[in-house]
């Protein structure tokens, strides 16, 4: 088995499904971000992750692939889709997950924070 299996099999065994009875959310979304030009291949990654959060934890997932034309413009607009149509209730959590590059932020930007850029 291999260890990234024998991990997971160990946290459903000690949680005994905990996740998914025991929340301080009523309402848990997660959008899942990445580049239609996969060059890391870390869409299998993606797949993994939107179906621990869905067959394990029970939270509403969507996966959305970011063009490379426009790309800023479009990931806004499905950044407020996302938003307005999955956290405005009360006892909602959501998760933005980004899977791919990353630069370094410029040396106005506090150390280990984070730049939205597309």
């Amino acid at each position: 088995m291999s260890q990234e299996l024998a991990l997971v099999s160990e946290f459903k065994e000690c949680t005994h499904d905990y996740w998914a009875t025991h929340a301080d959310y009523d309402f848990v979304n997660a959008l899942l971000l990445h580049w239609v030009e996969d060059d890391l291949n870390v869409r299998p990654e993606v797949l993994k992750l939107q179906n621990l959060f869905q067959d394990d934890f029970h939270f509403n997932t969507r996966i959305y692939p970011i063009p490379s034309e426009r790309s800023e413009l479009k990931l806004g607009g499905e950044l407020n889709k996302f938003i307005e149509s999955y956290s405005l209730e009360r006892r909602s959590l959501t998760i933005l997950y980004y899977a791919g590059h990353a630069d370094d932020a410029d040396s106005s930007s506090p150390p280990g924070y984070s730049e939205w850029r597309a």
